[in-house]
């Protein structure tokens, strides 16, 4: 009697299907590190735009009571907005000034507070 030597096809299919879920979760983790790369790149231009604006009032040295807006010339994908409250009893403003993305403001949102001089006219 000849005995052939080989595989099943139960055996391939098994192997297939192994293969298939490795690939899977290989490319669902090269898929996940690709994105928390851009993000954090995004997290980090905010920042970068949140700390520049923020010097730029501090340089001042004074503030204006109230709220004001804007956009980056050299980043049209982000804005600003910056809120000045006066302290009660004070001479200071709290300031909180906040960046985020034209596109989606509520979910890429970042924002920093410090206390100015309230300009006095």
């Amino acid at each position: 009697m000849n005995k052939l030597k080989g595989f099943l096809l139960f055996e391939v299919m098994m192997s297939i299907v192994i293969i298939t879920a490795g690939l899977l979760f290989i490319m669902r983790s090269f898929s996940s590190s690709k994105n928390s790369i851009q993000r954090s790149t995004e997290v980090f231009k905010a920042s970068l735009l949140l700390e520049e604006k923020m010097w730029e009032f501090e340089e001042k040295g004074e503030m204006e009571e109230g709220m004001n807006d804007g956009d980056f010339v050299e980043n049209e994908k982000y804005a600003w907005r910056i809120n000045a409250n006066l302290i009660e009893n004070s001479e200071l403003n709290l300031v909180i000034l906040e960046v985020f993305q034209k596109k989606d403001p509520q979910n890429t949102k970042y924002s920093i507070s410090t206390y100015l001089e309230n300009k006095i006219e």
